[in-house]
């Protein structure tokens, strides 16, 4: 479902969380206040420029999604980022998220969706390539983190 401000507290709960976890998303911590994300939220949570989506379970917010569209010669490609809490993996989260990231591509004219996951994070790859997502390349060293660099793998889904 589009993000609405009343999931701006539970989204980054959720983002929170699963930084925490370690290593699986290049964010070290979450400077967001709730009531700034629910502002953005009403403004722009659906919009030819980016969507949030959430998947909802019993009032919590259990899965998110952001894509933020590219400008100028890139305009035909966005960027996601997502997460899903630990114990709703495996369940069909994920998918119901980047059904409604590609359902947003299209309505905005979006081409090509994509993303950066560490290489180390197998599971998510097997995840994105059971999505339709292929492999585009390694930026190495693209994430300084607070231990030391981590390489970032590319991967990338067209929308036919």
């Amino acid at each position: 479902m589009v993000a609405e401000p009343s999931h701006a507290r539970g989204w980054l709960k959720l983002v929170k969380d699963v930084a925490e976890e370690g290593r699986f998303l290049a964010l070290e911590r979450v400077d967001l206040k709730p009531r700034r994300l629910a502002r953005h939220f009403a403004k722009r949570a659906w919009d030819v420029g980016e969507c949030s989506i959430v998947a909802v379970r019993e009032d919590e917010v259990i899965g998110q999604l952001t894509a933020v569209r590219d400008s100028g010669i890139y305009r035909h490609a966005a960027e996601i980022g997502m997460s899903v809490s630990a114990d709703h993996r495996r369940k069909g989260v994920g998918a119901a998220l980047i059904g409604g990231a590609s359902e947003w591509a299209r309505w905005a004219g979006v081409e090509k969706l994509t993303l950066m996951v560490f290489p180390h994070n197998e599971v998510a790859i097997k995840f994105y390539e059971a999505s339709g997502f292929v492999r585009e390349g390694l930026r190495r060293r693209h994430a300084k983190m607070a231990y030391g660099y981590e390489d970032l793998a590319e991967m990338s889904l067209f929308l036919d």
